[in-house]
């Protein structure tokens, strides 16, 4: 059956599962929908058990979802992302700014923080103090400013529908100078943050179709050079290219036109940019099944059509890199690491038009593979499972993919966090990964121990104090990768956050941790930080100094709180510090390797080398007790 939205029809989809009736009257639609609630794909549906009066711009958008679905039903077509129906049901008004002048005089009096705006730096800023930040729960995060919805809405057309979604940063070349990128249900805003305590609200990209009715829930957004790039789930949207160049001149907030359009695809869920290659990939679009479309933007003035990967279906977001790892077949050629809803599938797309399946990786208990970054060296995937946390419960999973073989890659391991909210977007820079948890905020771990999942959190910021449970609600997204060190956060029903990290992971360590107390040819001898702590001989046993063995270290670097040997001279002996870029290719020693060198290389390279890169700092920083620099 098809829809004809321009007249009135009596429109049925008839299966055993649903039944759906449209009654279009003049310009308005009503949908009636009874569920059968008797089957998976029934609860997967994507529209609400409910009568909804549609206006006429919102007509062919939702004939255009049915179609979808009646195409699911006949098996021609995936099912769009599970979570849309779960996100849309948990969806409320904005919430009020916790932090600044205004709250203060109605909550400070009350509280215990100690809170005072004239204290700040910023009108919006607040130190995290007893684990709070003005009204946000917080561990080792400071606020430096905030916008909310309807400060980040202004340059837009006045609508209802005002929430917020995907968030990106940019970083001018020439100038230095920093910019939040922040997708909006109705278009997208610009926020310069190179002062982070005084931003400047620059304006918004209206979107395509429908910025003067109710957008969409969905935007993504990513960068290539001095252009962002905007695709949404609105059909015939395609993606909007914008010149970011435009912002350096902008003295007051205004309404920006796109500089160049592409419209080789409708709809899209979301967009990804290798920006050593110049290709765009969108994932979840009306074309290619909903799989990896490739788009050329070496030119961003004439966008062109590369090819596409549809024999997995649907993905839903993807990460696509110049291959560097250890799986010495694939060096140097671009792979795809795609989360497609039930997998993490490793695809080899070098060859635009043969792309080929290296591997498909399925997990036990997958529920929905929604997103996940790989670590500097490529040898391990970190993803999140949108859905695991709403159907089965229990605490918030990080999965690790060993992925150091490409065509046999294996599930390390599952970390449980601190709470039970549902993990939405992460990204690892350096040895720390940047979590959107929803209504858990933003949390980071410091990365331990890879081929166990072992993490541990090492600061977070919670923009949804109301409950840490597994909803839908606050932080969407985050953006780690400023040179400044400042991280942005979108909240859904809150707007736009700028913070950054207090001090330096804390000096910690786990009861169960291992440490080799003596090693005899191949033999190994090893003890838990537990065991140590009811030694008599601790103090013995901490002082000796024991080579490294098989992924594991003395007692003094495994156990630093038992063996009291933490304080400024503490480093991670397997943290990573930046030396040089070879080309464009940035390198990377360990404390370790640097301590195996002898003494007067060792000062050589912590005198040379001063500088930092994308979150990895030098090795003064980094490895203080090698340097002598404590």
């Amino acid at each position: 059956s098809s829809l004809d939205s321009h007249q009135g029809l009596f429109f049925i989809c008839n299966c055993d599962l649903t039944f759906i009736f449209i009654i279009i009257f003049k310009e308005k639609i009503m949908i009636l929908q009874k569920l059968i609630i008797s089957s998976l794909l029934a609860a997967s549906i994507p529209f609400s058990c409910q009568a909804r009066n549609l206006d006429k711009s919102e007509i062919f958008d939702r004939s255009h979802s049915l179609r979808r679905t009646q195409n699911y039903i006949q098996g021609d077509e995936e099912l769009p992302h599970k979570g849309c129906k779960l996100l849309l049901d948990d969806k409320h008004e904005p919430q009020e700014k916790l932090v600044g002048k205004e709250y203060a005089e109605k909550h400070v009096s009350n509280s215990s923080t100690g809170y005072s705006p004239q204290n700040e730096k910023g009108a919006t800023s607040a130190r995290c103090i007893d684990n709070m930040a003005a009204g946000y729960p917080c561990k080792n995060v400071d606020l430096l400013s905030m916008f909310d919805l309807e400060e980040l809405n202004k340059s837009l057309s006045k609508g209802k529908e005002n929430m917020a979604n995907d968030i990106w940063g940019w970083t001018d070349e020439a100038s230095k100078r920093e910019f939040a990128i922040i997708g909006l249900e109705r278009g997208t805003a610009f926020v310069e943050i190179t002062d982070p305590y005084e931003p400047a609200y620059l304006g918004a990209l209206p979107t395509r179709r429908k910025e003067k009715s109710s957008g969409n829930d969905w935007r993504d957004v990513k960068t290539y050079k001095n252009y962002a790039l905007v695709v949404s789930e609105i059909p015939n949207h395609g993606m909007q290219i914008f010149d970011l160049s435009e912002l350096l001149d902008t003295k007051k907030p205004k309404t920006f036109a796109e500089t160049y359009h592409f419209s080789g695809f409708g709809n899209a869920h979301n967009v990804f940019v290798n920006e050593d290659t110049g290709f765009a990939y969108s994932v979840g679009s009306d074309k290619c099944k909903g799989g990896l479309y490739f788009v050329d933007i070496n030119n961003p003035k004439k966008p062109k059509y590369a090819g596409c990967y549809s024999q997995d279906g649907y993905t839903h977001d993807v990460q696509c890199v110049i291959y560097k790892g250890p799986d010495k077949k694939y060096s140097g050629k671009e792979i795809c690491f795609a989360s497609n809803e039930n997998s993490l599938t490793i695809v080899d797309v070098s060859n635009k038009s043969k792309p080929r399946v290296i591997k498909k990786l399925k997990y036990n208990g997958a529920e929905y593979t929604h997103q996940g970054w790989l670590t500097a060296d490529h040898e391990y995937f970190i993803f999140d499972d949108e859905l695991d946390e709403k159907r089965k419960g229990g605490k918030t999973k990080t999965y690790v993919a060993d992925v150091k073989s490409l065509s046999k890659p294996s599930l390390a391991g599952i970390y449980e966090g601190r709470t039970k909210a549902i993990d939405h977007n992460l990204y690892v820079d350096g040895n720390y990964v940047y979590q959107a948890n929803y209504r858990a905020g933003l949390n980071i771990l410091e990365i331990k121990d890879m081929n166990k999942a072992k993490f541990d959190e090492v600061g977070y910021f919670d923009i949804y104090p109301d409950a840490d449970d597994n909803k839908f609600n606050g932080a969407w997204s985050n953006y780690p990768f400023f040179p400044s060190g400042v991280v942005i956060i979108s909240g859904i029903e809150q707007g736009l956050f700028v913070v950054k990290r207090t001090s330096s992971p804390e000096c910690t360590e786990n009861e169960n941790d291992t440490f080799l107390l003596k090693k005899k040819k191949k033999d190994e001898t090893v003890k838990t930080c537990q065991w140590l702590g009811s030694n008599k001989k601790k103090k013995k046993i901490c002082n000796k100094k024991v080579d490294f063995g098989n992924d594991v270290g003395p007692a003094y670097v495994v156990c630093p709180l038992t063996c009291d040997s933490c304080g400024p001279c503490y480093e991670n002996v397997n943290a990573k510090f930046f030396t040089e870029m070879l080309g464009v290719d940035p390198q990377y020693q360990t404390c370790k390797s640097l301590a195996d060198k002898d003494k007067s290389k060792i000062k050589k390279m912590c005198d040379k080398y001063n500088d930092s890169h994308k979150g990895y700092k030098p090795p003064k920083e980094v490895c203080p007790k090698t340097c002598k620099t404590c």
